[in-house]
């Protein structure tokens, strides 16, 4: 990705937002006033607020400082990467703005780079989360640096999922399905085993199915099925999903089951070939009735 760098776009902004013609540069506070002149005119077009992150607002500094110190504009994004990485902070996107001025004029930034994408980036939607760095005396550098983090399900995942399950099923006059704790450890241990060992399927590399997890499991069942999802963070999209999807809607809808289960694995930094983040596992079933 190429080093964006602003000029006439962030004036702009600030003085759309209110902010006097002031030397910035000299104020402690100029990197909140820039975040503030920022959201004002994301607000100002209807796009949410960007959220002041600490390790954003680390790196960007730490940045920031690096080009005054080099005297260069020129981010190495592959290494602010690694570095985010490093800070255990897990994106879905990233992206970063230098800029440099002399501070002696009502702009923010006095000399910029061409090619400046910047308010593409500072007005985009696909980013949740800023961190400002400024650093050098004669000449100030600024960084922003913009993401989206990656973020676990919400605590309650599992009630929730089941929740939207038997929303559907009363849709259709099916019965309610109850948690089941042996399905519930079963399914964790299958989404756990996925998002470990780099592969996305109801067999395991080993051949091992659902109902050969089941007889493991010690669930003696009668009826045993399974539905599977990846990469989606919240419970409702995934139950979508299955809803979109005639097999996993048949299983759910199964007038046979009574029980389920339900398992979720997050990897942050997912580096395998599935790379899905977020990793589902839904067990439903029907104990075996007791023969007389």
């Amino acid at each position: 990705m190429p080093t964006f760098v602003f000029r006439a776009a962030l004036a702009a902004l600030l003085l759309t937002a209110g902010f006097a013609a002031t030397d910035l540069r000299a104020d402690e506070d100029a990197p909140r006033l820039m975040v503030d002149a920022l959201n004002a005119e994301r607000a100002a077009r209807g796009l949410g607020r960007l959220a002041t992150n600490r390790r954003l607002a680390n790196e960007a500094q730490f940045l920031a400082e690096r080009l005054a110190e080099e005297n260069t504009l020129r981010i190495d994004l592959a290494a602010q990467q690694q570095r985010l990485r490093s800070a255990g902070y897990p994106y879905r996107r990233i992206a970063s703005v230098a800029a440099s001025g002399t501070g002696q004029t009502n702009l923010a930034l006095e000399h910029v780079m061409a090619r400046s994408n910047a308010s593409e980036d500072v007005l985009s939607s696909e980013y949740s989360e800023i961190g400002i760095g400024r650093a050098g005396d004669e000449v100030s550098y600024w960084v922003v640096t913009l993401a989206h983090p990656i973020r676990e399900a919400d605590a309650g995942w599992r009630r929730e999922l089941l929740m939207h399950v038997n929303a559907y099923r009363a849709r259709y006059g099916l019965a309610a399905l109850t948690l089941n704790e042996t399905l519930n450890v079963m399914a964790q241990a299958h989404s756990d085993d996925m998002a470990r060992r780099d592969y996305f399927g109801h067999d395991t590399p080993e051949g091992i199915t659902v109902a050969d997890r089941a007889v493991t499991a010690g669930y003696k069942y009668g009826v045993i099925s399974e539905n599977l999802a990846a990469g989606l963070r919240k419970p409702e999209e995934v139950v979508q999903g299955w809803i979109r999807s005639e097999p996993h809607r048949v299983a759910m809808m199964n007038e046979k089951i009574t029980e389920a289960g339900a398992g979720y694995s997050f990897v942050p930094f997912d580096d395998g070939q599935v790379g899905s983040v977020h990793y589902w596992t839904l067990n439903m079933g029907r104990p075996r009735t007791k023969r007389r």
